[in-house]
């Protein structure tokens, strides 16, 4: 791509239904046919990009949580890092290591929203979409590359 972003070049995933199928968890939402249980409660991948970053993901929706739903994410750089959606922030300044709490949280939250309204209004008036189509058919080539690695067993190279 020319675009400035990097692109993916391996991926690897496992999955597995640690919970879903026995009887050891109870579910909150009520019971469920656990022996026609066909889907991982538990997955986790890596993505590798040529520029030397890894992105890795993990789920589960059953388990010995501590907390009842975290729909977080961090980024680590080279630089700093962040935490969604709680603003917080480790640095380097200078040569002294620092961490706080970005000011104005409240616009993640914003941006969240703005982001549905985009898309909403891409649907309902034919504005442009705010992520290209070309980014799209990146993300599902990397998520396709991820579910053929737990099939195969083994990292996928794209």
């Amino acid at each position: 791509m020319d675009d400035g972003f990097s692109e993916a070049r391996a991926c690897f995933r496992h999955g597995q239904a640690n919970f879903a199928k026995g009887r050891t968890i109870p579910g909150q939402w009520g019971d469920w046919d656990r022996k026609g249980y066909d889907v991982e409660d538990f997955a986790a991948a890596f993505v590798h990009f040529d520029n030397g970053a890894t992105l890795m993901l993990e789920m589960a929706w059953l388990g010995h949580q501590v907390e009842d739903e975290d729909m977080s994410y961090q980024l680590f750089g080279q630089r700093g890092g962040v935490k969604w959606p709680s603003a917080e922030f480790a640095s380097v300044q200078g040569r002294t290591f620092t961490q706080g709490t970005l000011k104005n949280p409240e616009t993640l939250a914003a941006a969240h929203t703005e982001a549905i309204r985009a898309f909403h209004q891409c649907m309902t008036r034919k504005k442009p979409s705010l992520v290209p189509w070309t980014e799209t058919i990146q993300v599902i080539r990397i998520l396709e590359a991820v579910y053929a690695s737990q099939k195969k067993g083994r990292e996928i190279t794209l």
